[in-house]
């Protein structure tokens, strides 16, 4: 069956709406779980789920990524389609089963294992099950957002329903593991219509090399987001300051899981375009794409940094002082990160160059490695925070320094078309910051704080008259006229 090809406007707005959906239910029910769990129970399942996705991490290898990119080299190819589809499938399974044996090997090795420890073995079970990178390749973001938007609503409901005291940590890890899981099987509906059975002959290790390039920077990466929680809980034995940590990260992940989805929905279309060696093409989409993130991000760092001693009361409640420092130092990763989501993933993975995008990764995660050892024991969870910055932005200076160095993307065009956002975020800053002191630490001074920054943000971009932002005001107008 042909693959009908969406827009690359409609597939950022589908997938956007996705990947905020990955987090939106934790978001949702922070305020409410941090309050019933409390911090302690939440630093638990922090910990326990930090450990299981070292697991995770190796039964996905780098297949996600791998299966997006082949999927879209080969979606004009049906036959070619269902052997790739079909070849990735089967290694998923493998992979994940090797990992929940080797998990289970680790429990067994353990004095005394908790309930909680076996239930997060969901988050590894999911890989094999867990298809949108299928229908990240065909650019057909629609149906992960809609299947996964029901499955995770009657989840956020179970929070609510049966979430009802810190004994209850491990329903709360069911439901939303669990949820996650139907979400994944919820897609095979669409499968049947796009795709054949599988061949005889599958060969699920055909592009081992391949998956294993983009599995190096996979690990790197994500091995150092979730190395900060474990050694948090080695060297500091506190649930505590976990809890903390997760809860401030948490947040700084919604906002960036909305601005990285850009990327996903660029990768498809450079690899396509970079196949039929349209070059040139492939750079503009990329141009473009940094200047929507930094749109986004500059006003959310400035934002965040301003508003972090309202927002992390009003939010989490009390107890959780400590995520208010955390918070403001992690609102940096929403700047470097996103440029890195466009250099790295976006440009540097679909034109086939991983090997510099696993170096970049690697020196970041060993500096991550490095200054954790140093900073934890020190200042702990703080300076786990600090070092997560440092090792992003370590990464992110090597990526760009790369691509200009090589003369395959201008600085100028990375950043120069950015200036009235910085300008704009500068002077909203300043302006949250004489206005926080004269409101009160309450839902309304949030809302108060955050209606000014927005106001005062968009009103100083129509006086700039910021094209891009202008552009999207006009197509709201043109929408909301239309209804």
């Amino acid at each position: 069956m042909e693959v009908q090809r969406r827009s690359v406007k409609s597939n950022m707005i589908y997938n956007t709406l996705f990947q905020v959906l990955i987090y939106v239910i934790p978001f949702i029910t922070a305020p409410y779980v941090s309050r019933v769990l409390g911090v302690e129970h939440v630093g638990q399942y922090s910990y326990a789920l930090s450990i299981v996705t070292y697991f995770t991490i190796f039964a996905t290898l780098g297949s996600s990524t791998h299966g997006q990119r082949i999927i879209a080299y080969n979606r004009d190819n049906p036959n070619q389609l269902n052997q790739e589809f079909w070849n990735t499938v089967f290694f998923r399974i493998i992979t994940t089963t090797l990992s929940i044996i080797a998990y289970l090997i680790y429990l067994s090795l353990r004095k005394s294992v908790s309930l909680l420890e076996f239930i997060v073995i969901l988050n590894t079970l999911n890989v094999a099950f867990d298809i949108t990178w299928f229908f990240q390749g065909i650019e057909d973001f629609k149906q992960t957002v809609i299947r996964g938007l029901i499955v995770r609503l009657f989840g956020l409901a179970g929070v609510f329903i049966f979430v009802r005291s810190p004994d209850d940590t491990c329903k709360y890890a069911v439901i939303l593991l669990g949820s996650q899981l139907l979400g994944s099987l919820s897609l095979w509906v669409r499968i049947p219509q796009l795709v054949g059975r599988p061949r005889y002959r599958i060969h699920p290790f055909s592009n081992f090399r391949d998956i294993f390039l983009v599995f190096l920077p996979t690990i790197a990466s994500q091995v150092y987001l979730v190395l900060d929680k474990s050694m948090i809980g080695w060297i500091t034995k506190s649930d505590y300051q976990n809890g903390c940590y997760d809860q401030s990260e948490r947040l700084v992940r919604v906002i960036l899981s909305l601005i990285s989805s850009i990327s996903t929905v660029v990768l498809p279309r450079v690899a396509n375009l970079f196949v039929r060696d349209q070059i040139d093409q492939a750079k503009n989409y990329v141009y473009k794409s940094y200047r929507v993130v930094l749109l986004i991000a500059v006003p959310c760092f400035f934002g965040i940094v301003a508003s972090a001693k309202i927002l992390i009361p009003v939010y989490l409640g009390n107890g959780y002082e400590l995520s208010v420092p955390l918070l403001q130092i992690f609102a940096w990763l929403l700047i470097v990160v996103s440029i890195a989501s466009i250099t790295g993933f976006a440009y540097l993975v679909p034109t086939k160059q991983q090997n510099v995008y696993t170096v970049s990764v690697a020196l970041a995660a060993l500096a991550n490695l490095i200054m954790n050892l140093t900073l934890i024991p020190r200042i702990g969870a703080v300076g786990a925070a600090i070092a997560s910055i440092i090792a992003e932005t370590i990464g992110t200076t090597i990526q760009i320094s790369y691509c200009v160095k090589k003369k395959q993307l201008e600085l100028k065009k990375i950043f120069l078309p950015s200036w009235k956002y910085c300008l704009a975020g500068c002077i909203m800053f300043t302006l949250l910051l004489m206005v926080r002191n004269h409101v009160g630490t309450n839902i309304l001074g949030f809302m108060l704080i955050f209606l000014i920054g927005v106001i005062s943000y968009a009103g100083l971009l129509i006086i700039f008259r910021d094209s891009l932002f202008l552009y999207f005001l006009k197509k709201v107008k043109s929408k909301v006229t239309h209804k």
